[in-house]
């Protein structure tokens, strides 16, 4: 039972990252220990290439053990990683790291809230990747019996942009990215200055295994919502140009089949201010003109729904 998760390898016969040996186990309620009130800094390097060590690496911990009130800052790798297991994590801080601010794999099933990840400000040095990580499995991961599903709330993503609003994410610059057929929540969040998009997921076995993002904002300089299952799964990718608006922005996205579908803009306190469309569009690409004159300057969200899908992202309004 790899991780505490049932029916995916022997029990403690796996392994993360670093030499801290092998681990794993069938205890969900597993007791750990306890951690908190602690900061972490300037922890990692590379033991083998591929093979760095967090801030805080969690290996198969059960709902016992008690994680709260951590910061990780500056680490040569992930801020904040999950080895499998079911533990719970409140009032986590992670800024500055070199890679991933929250990373899960092996059939994590815990629940995070209360977390902010905020990326290096320096581009110069700047090699942080995405402010959240899901894997299932590495390998094989299409007949894995379990799956990594964890809860995620009330969090802050914060990528690096410079003062001209570019962002200056590196290695792949999504807020939120899921992959390898690992399934997940994230709620009531805000994920905002990542440079390809707010949420990316890949995979089929991704797209099929489902996700919650009730009442999280996603904003990039692209889109803010990516899918890509592969083997015939689609998803809804929506652009802006130009971005920051002086007078007009061309909102364009293409839609894998007709559907009844909306494209509305709404202000930063969530209010509806203009609905570009609404009734059912065909199967292909579109596009249609937001010409916000009647509007003050600030910052506004397009959301495109058709359906099960949505995309999302940031207009800033500049006149």
């Amino acid at each position: 039972a790899c991780a505490n998760c049932a029916n995916t390898a022997a029990g403690d016969s796996c392994v993360s990252e670093g030499n801290a040996g092998s681990f794993g186990g069938v205890d969900d309620e597993y007791n750990g220990g306890s951690l908190g009130w602690a900061r972490i800094e300037f922890a990692g390097f590379q033991v083998a290439p591929n093979n760095e060590l967090n801030c805080l690496t969690m290996n198969a911990l059960g709902q016992g053990t008690s994680i709260n009130y951590i910061q990780a800052h500056q680490g040569s790798d992930d801020l904040f990683e999950w080895f499998g297991g079911a533990v719970n994590g409140k009032h986590l801080l992670g800024t500055h790291g070199d890679d991933d601010g929250l990373d899960f794999q092996m059939g994590y099933r815990g629940k995070v809230q209360f977390a902010i990840i905020q990326q290096e400000p320096n581009s110069a040095v700047n090699t942080v990747d995405k402010g959240i990580e899901g894997d299932n499995n590495e390998f094989n991961f299409a007949n894995a019996l379990c799956r990594s599903n964890p809860q995620f709330y009330n969090l802050t993503l914060v990528g690096v942009r410079t003062t001209d609003g570019v962002s200056t994410t590196s290695n792949g610059g999504q807020g939120v990215h899921f992959r390898r057929g690992a399934r997940g929540e994230v709620m009531n969040s805000i994920v905002l200055g990542f440079k390809t998009c707010g949420f990316d997921f890949d995979d089929a076995e991704t797209v099929a295994g489902g996700f919650g993002a009730n009442g999280t904002v996603y904003c990039s300089t692209t889109s803010g919502v990516i899918a890509d299952g592969g083997n015939g799964a689609k998803g809804l990718v929506a652009r802006a140009f130009p971005n920051p608006v002086r007078s007009s922005s061309r909102i364009s996205f293409t839609l894998p089949a007709t559907a009844r579908a909306s494209v509305k803009i709404y202000s930063l306190n969530g209010r509806l201010v203009s609905t570009l469309a609404e009734g059912t569009l065909d199967a292909g690409f579109h596009e249609m003109d937001w010409t916000p004159s009647d509007l003050s300057e600030g910052i506004y969200f397009y959301a495109v729904d058709a359906g099960d899908l949505r995309a999302t992202g940031k207009l800033v309004y500049i006149r």
